[in-house]
Order: structure tokens, then sequence, then C-alpha cells
């Protein structure tokens, strides 16, 4: 398993078979999903937090520079789009 991944408890991923074995899909089980429901809030005050005094407008460029960054992971990986994680919480 990828070292990024490694300091996860197990319990929280569930891994998908993939014909390339240098691919692991990982997946969060239902028990990881409920700590990532816990935690929106913590993310949603540290993401305010760290776009204190950026313009509704530098928000917004921030936010297609970075959609165009995972666009090209997405290319280079071969991933699909469901692949792609959604901001649960955009502020439109």
């Amino acid at each position: 398993m990828n070292n990024h991944v490694q300091f996860l408890p197990l319990r929280f991923l569930a891994t998908q078979p993939q014909v390339d074995r240098r691919i692991v899909r990982l997946s969060l089980t239902s028990e990881g999903r409920e700590i990532v429901h816990q935690l929106d809030p913590v993310v949603i005050a540290f993401n305010e937090r760290s776009l204190h005094g950026f313009s509704p407008e530098q928000q917004q460029t921030l936010q297609e520079q970075l959609r165009q960054i995972v666009s090209n992971v997405v290319l280079e990986t071969g991933s699909g789009p469901d692949d792609l994680v959604q901001p649960q919480h955009e502020k439109n």
C-alpha cells in the first residue's frame, strides 16, 4: 500500500482489486464515511481561515486553478470522473 495512506486505520478503508497491481483503488468504509462527515465542520472552518483576505474573485480563480490541477492529474493517471473528489460545501 502506498506510503501516503498507510497512516489511515485499515477499518476506514476498503480496497478494490485492479488488473494493474501498481494501482491501489481505495474507498472509505461506512465507518470512514462517518468520520469524514464528522470532520466537515472542521474542514469548513479551516478553509474559511485559509481563504481569509481573499476576495470572492480570488477565491473563484483559485478554485478554477485547483480544478485544472485535478483535471491534469486525472488525465495523467487515467482516472475517471467518478474518481474525483467533489467538494461537498462549495460556495457559489
